[in-house]
């Protein structure tokens, strides 16, 4: 870990009004705020009425759109966003053994290091239907339902951050991958039970989906569709050059 200059870091929870974590850190660093470090909810009227979103998606929304309110509050989160050295999109999700960050495949040293500092080592590079797709500087970080990243490790996390320090990425293979939308009798097919952490996908799935065996996946959000689906890979080399060979996410209207 290494000391740099004072960071302005913006902190988000709640695009999604059903998830607590990024909430709780919200309402921790508002009521005891830490210098350099502005924390908003993304989603208020989700988050006020305990649902997912109002009228659209929020998560995969970006760069948002002028007829809803999601889409419009997309826009304003992404020009808040570009405001800021560091922002921090907090999630949870409902799958065992399932933290993981979405980065964009420029994020810098600093953005990668931070995986270092929390012990994740599952990285998901972001498609442009996420905020962290359109801004380079932002680090969505989900954790899973039995995640032992307590709201006072983020806070730390925060803290640091705003001092400047930056942790080194881990040196070894990591494991990458991408979102995908699985359909009901395809998750069936290949022996996946949603929301039972990760299993091993057949080398020709894998390979079907644009991704280099050995491959696991796990599908954590239940879609009108189907089930948006987690795939990821162990790989040693740079993984932006990776960017665009694998499949984009596609939307299962989640």
């Amino acid at each position: 870990m290494a000391a740099g200059e004072p960071r302005e870091v913006l902190v988000i929870g709640g695009l999604h009004g059903d998830e607590e974590a990024g909430q709780e850190l919200v309402e921790n660093l508002q009521k005891r705020p830490i210098a350099g470090v502005t924390a908003i909810l993304g989603n208020p009227r989700a988050c006020e009425a305990g649902v997912r979103y109002t009228e659209e998606n929020l998560g995969t929304v970006f760069p948002g759109n002028p007829y809803t309110y999601e889409g419009r509050r997309a826009r304003e989160l992404l020009g808040i966003a570009r405001k800021f050295d560091i922002v921090l999109d907090v999630h949870t999700n409902r799958t065992p053994d399932c933290d993981f960050m979405v980065l964009h495949p420029e994020a810098n040293l600093t953005l990668r290091g931070i995986s270092s500092f929390l012990g994740i080592d599952r990285h998901i590079l972001a498609g442009r239907e996420y905020m962290v797709g359109h801004a380079a500087s932002c680090a969505l970080i989900d954790l899973g339902a039995n995640s032992t990243l307590g709201r006072m490790l983020l806070r730390h996390l925060v803290l640091e951050l705003a001092r400047g320090y930056q942790w080194h990425p881990h040196g070894d293979a990591e494991w990458y991958g991408f979102f995908c939308g699985l359909e009901e009798e395809e998750v069936a097919r290949h022996g996946m039970v949603p929301g039972k952490g990760f299993s091993r996908l057949p080398d020709e799935t894998a390979r079907a989906l644009g991704c280099p065996p050995p491959a696991y996946s796990t599908c954590w959000l239940e879609t009108p569709k189907g089930y948006l689906c987690e795939v990821v890979t162990p790989i040693e080399e740079p993984w932006g050059p990776l960017y665009g060979k694998w499949p984009a996410y596609h939307a299962l209207a989640g």
